[in-house]
Parts: structure tokens; sequence; C-alpha cells
């Protein structure tokens, strides 16, 4: 093989070698975060968060391992899930817990706020909140209806009804 058919075949590698590391570069290294969205409601109706009630969803990782994420309920009880500072979360199972409590203001100054829960402790317990989803790469909507303890829970995925688990 001559010099300058070794040298044009290096070229080309050395080609296809860059590219490569400009295409791993500018589309990232596998960052498969999940975008995740949905509505919280209780008989039908949103749960409302705002200025005098916190209300949180919460996305524990199942198996304890990985990192937890949470969303606080709007006015319209709509959330939208971050990990940390940051938007968003890794794919993967996780077990739900909802909560939301109305702040009582202080009767004096100085004193700290109390508060009375607004949903049933059981959906604060991830043992018996029973709530369960599966996180996939890409955008995720899941929209919960909490009910009174009579009624059966129901998890919806994208207009999709699962059963309670």
């Amino acid at each position: 093989m001559t010099n300058e058919r070794l040298l044009a075949r290096l070229s080309r590698a050395y080609f296809a070698i860059g590219s490569l590391c400009v295409l791993a570069i500018t589309t990232g290294c596998g960052n498969s975060a999940a975008t995740v969205s949905g509505l919280v409601t209780v008989n039908g109706q949103p749960l409302a968060g705002g200025d005098n009630v916190r209300a949180t969803i919460y996305f524990s990782p199942e198996g304890g391992t990985g990192a937890p994420a949470i969303g606080l309920l709007d006015s319209s009880g709509a959330y939208e899930m971050a990990t940390g500072s940051k938007s968003g979360m890794q794919p993967g199972a996780y077990v739900v817990t909802i909560s939301a409590t109305k702040i009582i203001p202080p009767k004096e100054a100085g004193e700290a706020p109390s508060g009375k829960p607004l949903t049933s402790r059981k959906y604060a317990d991830p043992r018996k909140s029973g709530f369960r989803v599966e996180v996939e790469p890409g955008s995720n909507t899941f929209d919960f209806d909490l009910e009174s303890p009579r009624s059966a829970t129901r998890l919806t995925k994208s207009g999709a009804t699962y059963a309670r688990l």
C-alpha cells in the first residue's frame, strides 16, 4: 500500500471518529431524563395548592435506590415533577404519595403556624397510598383521583384507567 493510500484511509478514519465525537457531544451522553406532570383531584375536584394550602406529590424510587422527585400542586391541581433543582426525573418504578395541608396562621406574632390535613393520611404513607407508577423516558402524564375511604382509588395515565395496586 502506498503512503498516499494509507494517508487517505487514516484521514477517513479520523473524520469518522471526529464526527462520532461531535455527535456524542451535541446529543449528550444518554441522558434519559423523563418529564412527569399530571393532575390530582379529590372526588373529581382539583386538589388546589396555593398560599394557604401546601399540596405536594412525592415519587419515591421502589427499592429505595435513586433520587426521589417532588412536585407542588398549583391552584388547578396540576403538578410537574422535579429532582432537586432540576426539572424532570429518571425513568423507573416509583411509589407515589400525596398530601395537602391547610396552613393555619399563628394567633400571635412569633408563633409557628399550624396545619390541618386536607387529605387522608393513607395517601401520604408509601405503604398505604396504593399508588405505583412506571416512569418511561420522554413525557409522562399521571393523573390521580383521591376519593373518600369508601370509594375506589383510580390512577390514570394519559386517559387510560389502571386498577389500584
